[in-house]
């Protein structure tokens, strides 16, 4: 299972699924990817870790939550936007950081330039430090098991 962090502010992750309307009711998280690319289909079965900014001038990150992807598919809308959807995850009362101040941080958001646009990332380098965080603040985090079995490839479908 890879683990992905993902780039927003203020998330588009839905709580209430009755607001998503034909299609999205059975999931309780869901996230749009944007528009246009390839499916994101490699993202099923894996971990979402939602990272938003936050402060002046946008430049504190912290980790808001995270959840397991179980589908992926196409939105239509004005635009047509990729969506990954799952029922297993949380959402923090309030974000885990601010990342800035880790030093594997700089490094993780250098090596992956696409992170600042919204592409999903892999971050299962730094994932047991996403799992203190999250559980030194109160918040759950995904398995053991789960985060014992990253890989670090997006599988091929």
């Amino acid at each position: 299972m890879t683990h992905y962090a993902v780039l927003r502010h203020n998330f588009d992750i839905q709580h209430n699924p009755d607001r998503l309307g034909p299609g999205y009711d059975d999931e309780k998280f869901w996230l749009s990817l944007g528009s246009g690319g390839e499916s994101r289909s490699w993202l099923v079965g894996n971990v979402i870790w939602l990272i938003s900014w936050e402060g002046f001038m946008k430049t504190h990150h912290v980790v808001s939550g995270w959840y397991i992807v179980e589908q992926v598919g196409m939105r239509a809308g004005v635009i047509t936007q990729h969506y990954a959807a799952g029922n297993e995850g949380t959402i923090f009362g309030r974000g885990v950081g601010p990342l800035d101040m880790r030093e594997w941080f700089h490094r993780f958001v250098e090596a992956n330039p696409k992170f600042r646009e919204g592409e999903p990332a892999d971050i299962g380098e730094y994932l047991n430090d996403l799992v203190t965080m999250s559980r030194a603040a109160g918040y759950s985090a995904p398995s053991e098991s789960t985060t014992d079995q990253v890989a670090h490839r997006p599988a091929t479908v």
